[in-house]
């Protein structure tokens, strides 16, 4: 485990806490970090596969 100090505006956390449902300091960073962290690269991935496909492939729809 690491330590880490920080002075964040208020209104943010309390907005962030609202939203999460979390109520402490530190599960609101580790969840914050972790988001980062972990971040899904579906949006990039998705826009680099732009035309990759066969127009005429059949997905069944």
């Amino acid at each position: 485990m690491q330590q880490i100090g920080a002075r964040l505006p208020a209104s943010l956390v309390r907005q962030a806490k609202r939203r999460t449902g979390l109520s402490s300091n530190t599960d609101l960073l580790t969840v914050a970090l972790a988001n980062l962290a972990l971040e899904d690269a579906f949006a990039d991935a998705f826009e680099a596969a732009h035309g990759q496909l066969d127009p005429e492939l059949d997905i069944g729809f």
